[in-house]
């Protein structure tokens, strides 16, 4: 996809972290949100899908929404981040090193332990994450 100004990564950042750290919201919502105009959502918004870090769903004709009426206007599609894409977050505690797989939409998918004998070194703390990630 050619990136135009529309589609600037700080832009495209801003509507991921909302959708990530708000939930599902409607592209109506994230306008009003962002403070950009409905066409500067609407490519932000493809990018993300086409990224496949979104995912939109399209409400049903005459059903009422948090930003309109029953029977009033185009409902507003709703855009969810996806639980395909996931990162690992690590914590290394005084007793414990923990790695955890969270999907961008919030969900563990899993959570592994490892219990130390004594405070990890960065050197041991690097092995266990690395044997938890195998």
């Amino acid at each position: 996809m050619a990136r135009t100004a529309t589609t600037t990564p700080g832009n495209v950042a801003r509507v991921l972290r909302i959708v990530h750290e708000d939930g599902p919201v409607t592209r109506a919502e994230l306008t009003r949100s962002t403070g950009l105009n409905r066409s500067t959502v609407l490519a932000l918004v493809g990018e993300l899908v086409e990224r496949g870090l979104v995912h939109e769903e399209f409400p049903a004709a005459g059903t009422a929404g948090a930003d309109r009426p029953a029977g009033v206007g185009r409902p507003s599609a709703v855009v969810r981040a996806s639980g395909d894409v996931v990162a690992a977050a690590v914590t290394v505690e005084i007793d414990t090193v923990a790695v955890a797989l969270v999907a961008l939409d919030g969900t563990v998918r899993d959570r592994l332990v490892e219990p130390q004998p004594s405070v990890p070194s960065a050197a041991v703390a690097v092995d266990a994450v690395a044997r938890l990630l195998d």
